[in-house]
């Protein structure tokens, strides 16, 4: 599995998940990069050689301005999801 990173629109639980699954997998929060801007995120999967998952359609956009062919981004599409109801 390759380096992931993933950003603040995904749970935490993810990373741990795909950890416990053998992956090697940091979620923003766990590097400090909770509050940070995409392309500070961006930088930090750079350095990191990490692939950055996203629900963020900004970060391509980074990309280009930035003219960097790396890091790699992914962006996740969810369709036709619900956010399951919460009772109080």
């Amino acid at each position: 599995m390759r380096r992931l990173l993933l950003d603040q629109g995904l749970a935490p639980s993810v990373a741990a998940l795909l950890r416990a699954d053998g992956g090697d997998a940091v979620h923003v929060t766990e590097v400090g990069l909770d509050r940070a801007e995409d392309a500070q995120i961006l930088h930090y999967a750079r350095q990191e050689s990490r692939i950055c998952v996203t629900l963020d359609h900004d970060f391509h956009a980074h990309l280009a301005l930035s003219q960097s062919g790396n890091p790699s981004v992914v962006l996740l599409r969810v369709v036709g999801w619900v956010r399951p109801h919460r009772s109080i």
